[in-house]
């Protein structure tokens, strides 16, 4: 999968900021584990270039929140960087869905 990803970096944000929900297109009362920013790869023509790094913002405070266990956290993150990957390679939320990254 590796050499399927262009142009993105993984942060690490404690929580995430009223703009980001917006930017989920999300209520800010439900918990956001991960948000993608950026051009997914199936969007990019061929004047992309000379821009700025997608980024993936994982939440670490709703992470923490949600699991009960340091296992369960740890598969958490793996499953919501996996989503946020998703995205950049251009799968929506229903095709998420269907191949269990929702």
């Amino acid at each position: 999968m590796r050499h399927l990803i262009d142009n993105v970096a993984i942060v690490v944000e404690e929580e995430p900021r009223a703009e980001h929900f917006d930017d989920a297109g999300i209520d800010d009362g439900d918990e956001l584990f991960g948000l993608y920013q950026g051009i997914p790869r199936t969007d990019r023509g061929t004047s992309y270039s000379l821009v700025t790094p997608d980024r993936i913002v994982i939440f670490a405070g709703p992470l923490e929140r949600a699991c009960g266990s340091r296992r369960e956290f740890e598969e958490q993150i793996r499953i919501t960087v996996l989503h946020e990957l998703g995205h950049h390679l251009g799968f929506d939320e229903a095709g998420l869905d269907l191949i269990g990254l929702s």
